[in-house]
């Protein structure tokens, strides 16, 4: 998803105020009103993907689980890449090889602009 397809999805929320379902356990989007607008999803509480006109930027916000990277890797993976896990440490790695796996410290955060690098 980008960040057109965020806002398309958000256009059609019941109440935008309390954001849209996602149709996934737990799982919501939201629109965050501002001078250029924001779209995020929400797993729980824990905001893990955010659409700016800018690029996407991706947490977990500290948890670890299954349900978080599964998310979180729904909207990497368009990108070409992915998150695993490996001895409990997660890992970000691409699919066409063109970055080396990078370890991913406990509440991570990272950028992706809209020309495709990953700022960390």
């Amino acid at each position: 998803m980008n960040y057109q397809q965020a806002l398309a999805f958000m256009s059609r929320a019941k109440d935008i105020s309390k954001g849209r379902p996602t149709g996934q356990r737990g799982t919501r989007m939201h629109y965050h009103f501002k001078p250029i607008p924001d779209v995020s999803l929400s797993y729980h509480d824990t905001e893990l993907v955010r659409w700016t006109s800018d690029g996407i930027f991706f947490r977990n916000g500290g948890w670890k689980t299954a349900t978080t990277k599964k998310r979180l890797n729904e909207h990497l993976l368009p990108h070409g890449l992915y998150i695993t896990q490996r001895k409990f440490v997660w890992y970000l790695e691409s699919f066409n090889g063109k970055q080396e796996p990078k370890a991913l410290t406990s509440a991570f955060v990272f950028f992706i602009p809209n020309n495709g690098d990953i700022i960390y």
